[in-house]
Parts: structure tokens; sequence; C-alpha cells
């Protein structure tokens, strides 16, 4: 989702047609496929930030909640079916999957490892994605027909570009970003910290890092690929 109140919208390019097959949430990001539909970026070739959805699942983000890791008991998140997971302790520094804590991603539990670098009783941090319930995607912004697919009857979605700042929960929940630092496309549309070397380079910067009270990313960028 995108976090539209906030927003600094330069160009809404509101007539593009999307791929029937395509799957994606406003704040992904797009791309042309070679007979001019909005696809989902792969990271190539960018040109845009979807401003609306087109799926049957949403997915949500938490920044650092706080769990209480005891021995080696599972620990609840508040919520299940989670991925990108990220433990860190009350500094910010990153904690080791499998050597310091392990994940039950379905559960949505997080197990400290004795002997790892955890004491017993302490506090940690975790940032996660999660899969979203029905009553959650009702809560949380169906559109009017109670579906989360925004291209219903024109088969078009409008898409983000020119200069502009976005807040998005869009991005690899697993890392993390500092503000002035680049961001780069994922390989599913998703922003990341991670530059994989593609022949496309930085996707915009950084300007607001993820909190616990606020877990958007705020990026500032040029969003089209004909810059």
């Amino acid at each position: 989702m995108l976090d539209l109140k906030r927003c600094f919208i330069g160009r809404e390019a509101g007539n593009k047609t999307v791929d029937a097959n395509a799957t994606f949430e406003a704040g992904m990001v797009a791309q042309y496929a070679s007979d001019g539909e909005v696809v989902v970026s792969d990271g190539t070739n960018p040109c845009g930030v979807f401003k609306w959805n087109k799926t049957s699942q949403i997915y949500g983000i938490v920044a650092r909640e706080a769990v209480t890791l005891t021995g080696t008991t599972a620990s609840n998140l508040d919520h299940a079916n989670v991925s990108s997971v990220k433990v860190e302790n009350s500094g910010g520094t990153n904690y080791l999957v499998t050597t310091d804590y392990t994940v039950s991603t379905t559960n949505g539990t997080v197990t400290r490892v004795g002997g790892g670098g955890i004491a017993s009783g302490e506090t940690v941090y975790v940032t996660y994605t999660y899969q979203k319930t029905e009553a959650e995607m009702n809560r949380d912004g169906k559109n009017f027909l109670l579906n989360n697919d925004d291209t219903q009857g024109s088969n078009r979605i409008t898409i983000i570009q020119g200069f502009s700042t976005i807040y998005t929960d869009k991005y690899d929940t697993s890392l993390d970003y500092t503000v002035g630092s680049s961001v780069y496309v994922r390989s599913d549309g998703y922003f990341t910290a991670t530059d994989y070397g593609t022949v496309f380079g930085p996707f915009g910067k950084v300007v607001s890092v993820p909190t616990a009270s606020d877990p958007y990313l705020g990026i500032e960028g040029n969003f089209i690929n004909d810059r």
C-alpha cells in the first residue's frame, strides 16, 4: 500500500493498459512489457510505481515489534504467515537467523537459539512482512466493490511517474535502510537496499526509514524510464 496522504506525485498516468496476468499491489514498481502493457517490474526497466491494486491477496508490514524471548520457547508475533523477517536488538544491531534465533513463518513465531547472541529474557525487535487475513483486508482498504482489483471494468491502472516522493510498504523488510541511501528494484517489483547489478541502477533515494510507529519507507526519485 501507499500512504497517499504523504505522497507527492509528480505525474499520474491513469490510462495504462494492464497485462491480464499481472498481479500487483499499490506501492510496487511497474514496467512496460514488449506490447506496451504494464506488468510488474523485474528490476531491469522500471517505469513507475503502481498507485492501486490488482490482486487477491494484500500483504502488510510491521516494523520493530517488541518481543521478549525466554529460554528456547517460541514467542508469538502479532501476525502469522510472515516473511522477510529481521530481528535486532534495542540498538539496531541485527541478529542472525539459525545462529541466534529461528522463525516459524507459518505460525508467526520467533524462538531464541540457546548459546547464540540473544540472552534469555531479552527483548528483541522484529520487522517483517505478513499476509493479511480476509478480515484485515476488509478493514484496511478493499475498494467500493469489496475486492482488491482496481482494474475491473477498464483493464487500466494509474502509475506514478516523474519526480515524486512516495511512502510505500512494498520493500524488503529483512534489510536495513538509511536516509540518503539508494534503493533498487527487486525482481518481484519490491524496493530493496540491495544492488543486484542489473542494467538499471538506483530507482530513488531514502527520505524516511521505517519505525515502529511509521513502518512505511519514504522514497524520493524520478520514477520514469525515459529520464
